[in-house]
């Protein structure tokens, strides 16, 4: 809850606050299956034990975005995002946390205003560097288990099915609302593109605000607007298969954005 600077903790069948934890602007959220980490707006990362609610906090770097766990590892995206006016100058890079010890192993340079990531089944992490919202334009970097950085693709939403990395591109007219998205698919380790791709052949979501899979990661969800200036009216999600192919779409309500699977059931965040 960020402007409370609260993480609830609830029981997922009654829906009744179990603990209220204190903790600045809180941006993000993942756990290991052990703790759950929050990111922290104001530059920390906090740590919250799941049996005692015990906290404690790292420092990272400003506006930390996105959190992942991969390779034993906590990598935090931190993209100085309140800092455009300097060009984003402390950023640019994913912070490196041992989760033994809770301690910042390293920064990793990638590009400008480094936003979500994802992993696929390498550890291969992916994030996407927003770039400044004029001349630098979005695109997707490649983080291995080895820690070198490569460009795999201009993009602004990512997602990974196992071993395969789903690169969406959205190009918007501000003045039309009109958005076009091309997709791309590679493989996570080689990063060679996949022969068949039929995200465009039939139907693509009109202004994509989110791109996700299910638990099984058999099918790629996107949440869209109808279009770049529809923000306050309802929206839809999208489902295709691996292969890109249109399976079927659900009108929603206003602006979706987050696809959550928690057991069999959808939750679709308006």
């Amino acid at each position: 809850v960020y402007a409370s600077k609260l993480v609830w903790v609830l029981n997922p069948s009654t829906k009744k606050i179990i603990k209220s934890i204190s903790t600045t602007d809180p941006e993000w959220v993942t756990t290991d299956g052990k703790n759950v980490y929050v990111a922290n707006n104001n530059g920390y990362v906090t740590r919250i034990d799941t049996a005692t609610y015990a906290k404690d906090s790292i420092q990272v770097g400003p506006n930390p975005a996105c959190l992942v766990v991969a390779n034993k590892h906590l990598y935090a995206s931190i993209s100085d995002g309140y800092n455009s006016a300097n060009g984003y100058a402390n950023g640019k890079k994913v912070a490196k946390i041992d989760l033994k010890t809770f301690t910042k192993t390293k920064d990793i340079a990638v590009g400008l205003n480094p936003g979500s990531m994802d992993v696929d089944n390498a550890g291969n992490v992916f994030v996407v560097c927003m770039g400044n919202y004029g001349k630098i334009t979005p695109e997707v970097q490649r983080i291995s288990t080895s820690d070198e950085v490569k460009k795999v693709a201009a993009g602004n939403h990512i997602v990974c099915l196992r071993n395969l990395l789903y690169v969406f591109d959205s190009q918007t007219n501000w003045k039309t609302g009109e958005v076009k998205t091309k997709v791309k698919i590679f493989d996570g380790s080689s990063l060679q593109g996949q022969s068949v791709n039929r995200f465009e052949e039939r139907e693509m979501a009109p202004a994509p605000t989110g791109v996700f899979t299910d638990l099984n990661k058999q099918y790629v969800i996107i949440t869209s607007d109808a279009d770049a200036n529809s923000y306050n009216k309802p929206g839809f999600v999208y489902v295709y298969k691996k292969d890109g192919s249109f399976v079927k779409k659900f009108n929603v309500g206003i602006h979706p954005y987050f696809v959550l699977f928690p057991g069999i059931q959808t939750t679709v965040t308006i």
